[in-house]
């Protein structure tokens, strides 16, 4: 038994001797060059390809990274005009909300018609006011001035003839014109409507007619506040009674609300 496993050895040296030996040197280099480009081609294709296209992606990166610096380099440098602009658009939105008055309480609608009343020596009587309210602005359009055609003399018949044709056209011009602000007030009611918020109240005072005017006079430069009715009866002054005149006003007061529309307020 030794013998036989001792005899064995020595023919698998020489089997393992054989399968090496079908191989020579310049076909193992050319198996390790392909492994070696093998290698190289999976690292390019895993390594290499990634880095360029992330490469692509941070030049687009860069070039709009670059825009977006040259736009804002352009707004700061034209800062100062920006403010100037804001700064005008603002003193434009105080002057035109200080035209309205704020949002107010009933004591406060009261104190003020009233020290108005007072002011203007007249004895307050009553005073009915309305919750804050919208209502429909209307909208103004001066008529065009049109010149009056003029006269022609009277001569002979053939001139009345021509008069009378004169007269027929300047009448026809006088209907078209006529018909022109119906035309005019139907493009108006086609327009957009302009809503403002508002508080009605209705007074009841006693005092003279120059109390009347001179209050009215006085609120007239107001652009918050609107007189839109006004009446007054006149005094009485008997032995037996002494009464004085009786005025009575409907007056608008338009009030601003910060961030609200009245437009769209409106039902």
């Amino acid at each position: 038994m030794a013998i036989e496993s001792s005899g064995a050895k020595p023919q698998k040296e020489a089997k393992k001797g054989v399968t090496l030996k079908k191989f020579s040197n310049k076909e193992i280099t050319m198996i390790f060059a392909l492994v070696i480009v093998a290698i190289a081609a999976l690292g390019a294709y895993f390594v290499l390809f990634p880095m360029f296209t992330n490469l692509a992606t941070l030049s687009l990166e860069i070039d709009r990274t670059k825009a977006q610096e040259l736009e804002h380099r352009n707004q700061i440098a034209q800062l100062e005009t920006f403010q100037e602009i804001y700064d005008e658009a603002r003193a434009d939105y105080l002057k035109y909300i200080s035209y309205f008055y704020v949002p107010m309480v009933p004591e406060h609608i009261d104190e003020r018609i009233t020290g108005l009343l007072i002011e203007n020596e007249m004895t307050p009587a009553t005073l009915v006011m309305t919750l804050l309210g919208v209502e429909p602005i209307p909208p103004y359009m001066a008529e065009e001035l049109r010149v009056s055609p003029v006269p022609i003399p009277i001569v002979d018949e053939e001139e009345d003839e021509k008069t009378e044709d004169a007269d027929s056209e300047a009448e026809d011009a006088e209907a078209d014109a006529a018909a022109e602000p119906d035309e005019a007030a139907d493009t108006e009611e086609e327009e957009d409507e302009y809503f403002a918020f508002v508080y009605t109240v209705t007074v009841g005072a006693y005092g003279d007619r120059e109390n009347l005017f001179s209050f009215l006079a006085q609120t007239a430069p107001m652009t918050s506040m609107e007189i839109t009715f006004f009446g007054y009866g006149d005094a009485i002054n008997t032995r037996e009674v002494t009464k004085p005149g009786e005025i009575t006003m409907e007056i608008k007061l338009y009030v601003y609300v910060e961030g609200v529309a009245a437009a769209n307020q409106e039902e």
